[in-house]
């Protein structure tokens, strides 16, 4: 189930990723060298010096709440290793080996 969370989870990203990493995204473009790069980060840091740094205009996304999920790992004569995770009513995981 997918649920629309564009300001939660830009909310969410942006207190919990170091400020630094709030800065890299946006120098986000083509560049010709690192060594530009680097510059464009210390110029942006440099701005920031004082205020928190603001999420950027075009960060959204939407979380997606599992009920259940397999994981599947190829073997040979077609034995695949496979693992079902279903969750409770408790919000918990609970693991099944499956037949291949």
């Amino acid at each position: 189930m997918q649920k629309p969370c564009v300001i939660f989870c830009c909310d969410f990203a942006a207190t919990t990723q170091q400020s630094a990493r709030r800065l890299g995204i946006r120098a986000k473009q083509v560049i010709s060298s690192r060594r530009l790069l680097e510059d464009k980060f210390k110029a942006l840091k440099r701005s920031f010096t004082d205020t928190e740094v603001p999420l950027p205009k075009f960060w959204g996304g939407s979380r997606v709440h599992l009920s259940q999920i397999e994981f599947r790992q190829g073997g040979a004569s077609q034995l695949h290793d496979r693992f079902q995770y279903m969750r409770d009513q408790n919000d918990s995981w609970n693991i099944e080996r499956l037949s291949p």
